[in-house]
């Protein structure tokens, strides 16, 4: 009985990657061949997916994918991004497929357009409805342009669920594949960016300039460690030399900022990112009003109110001296309340000092003068 390999690993690799600018590096080529192990047959079905890895040798744009089969046809094939060196995220599927005569080989072409980039790493997923078998070759080499690669040793990777889940695989069979593209430059990386502060708990960033053939902009802001991403924001070429503003940060703190130029994904890809930009950002400011009457009567209980901007406390005096039992008054939402009763006739200062809850915001204070006057009502 045949024996069908239940797990698809590429054993003859080419990738070619056309450089539209130089007729003279027409082709990046990575060629890898593999022996036969074993087996007759080598194929996928309904069930049982193959995939194989690789490393982009430089930024392209792959536009198709010829695959030689024997017996069968594949229904697609997808790209995915690597995860801990087993097909991760699907980033792309290609299903619109030609196929040459049906001779031995029978070259199955997948096209679509799908953007690598040099030095990141991918795999290679088959689809299939049906058995299929692959046609297979047994030379021994890997050769290519600079870059261009796949992991060494040999290993691959297979599913028994039709792509949900997957194991490495070392049982290698004999196969080949062309990944055909174009290159794409990418755009120069942009300057660090100008950063100031827009409020207690805002950031404004720009550029002092545009970059050449880039598309928008994207603003990236991290916390103080540098890796940990915050917010990021999309940032039109028009608009990259005026100030963005970040905004819901905590004051008191520090903050990295970035920008990476946006290609268009056709002729240029995205840039590196910009380098960081450390920024402190200060103890935010805070406000305190009182709400008093022009005239308070002498030796009578008065009503002090402080409205205030955050949480905290307020503290309420009289001529510079605390005020018995107003000397840390809660407040509640945004206020805070004192029952004064003068002890001075004339004109007096009634002022307060706020002082917020959370320390990465300053303290605060107000003040107000009161006639006090003597008593209208008699004991």
């Amino acid at each position: 009985m045949r024996r069908i390999q239940k797990v698809l690993i590429i054993s003859i690799l080419t990738i070619v990657s056309t450089v539209v600018a130089s007729p003279a590096n027409a082709a990046q080529l990575l060629l890898l061949n593999y022996p036969q192990v074993s087996l007759a047959a080598y194929g996928v079905n309904a069930s049982y997916w193959g995939a194989q890895k690789f490393t982009a040798g430089s930024t392209s744009t792959l536009s198709s994918i010829d695959i030689p089969v024997s017996v069968g046809a594949l229904t697609a094939i997808s790209f995915r991004s690597d995860s801990s060196s087993l097909p991760g995220a699907t980033l792309t599927t290609w299903s619109t497929v030609t196929s040459t005569p049906a001779t031995t080989p029978n070259t199955q072409t997948f096209t679509g357009s799908f953007n690598v980039t040099s030095g990141t790493s991918y795999w290679i997923v088959f689809h299939s409805t049906s058995q299929v078998q692959l046609y297979w070759s047994g030379a021994t080499s890997q050769s290519g342009s600079p870059g261009w690669s796949a992991p060494t040793p040999r290993s691959g990777a297979y599913s028994t669920n039709a792509g949900a889940t997957w194991t490495t695989d070392t049982i290698i069979q004999s196969f080949s594949l062309r990944i055909n593209g174009s290159s794409i430059s990418q755009v120069a990386t942009p300057n660090s960016p100008v950063v100031s502060q827009n409020s207690g708990t805002s950031i404004n960033i720009s550029e002092t300039s545009t970059t050449a053939n880039a598309s928008a902009y994207l603003a990236k802001i991290y916390s103080s460690n540098g890796l940990t991403l915050i917010d990021s924001l999309t940032i039109s070429s028009s608009n990259i030399t005026s100030n963005t503003v970040f905004s819901g940060l905590t004051p008191n703190s520090n903050y990295y900022l970035s920008v990476t130029a946006i290609g268009d994904g056709t002729s240029y890809s995205n840039s590196a990112e910009s380098a960081k930009v450390l920024f402190f950002l200060p103890r935010a400011s805070t406000t305190v009003l009182i709400t008093a009457p022009l005239v308070a009567e002498y030796r009578s209980s008065t009503l002090l109110t402080a409205t205030t901007s955050k949480s905290g406390s307020v503290a309420f005096y009289s001529n510079g001296k605390r005020i018995a039992g107003c000397i840390k008054v809660a407040v509640s939402i945004t206020t805070a309340t004192c029952n004064w009763k003068p002890a001075l006739k004339g004109n007096l200062e009634i002022s307060v000092v706020f002082t917020p809850s959370d320390l990465n915001y300053l303290s605060s204070g107000y003040s107000l003068r009161v006639a006090s006057k003597p008593r209208v009502s008699s004991r």
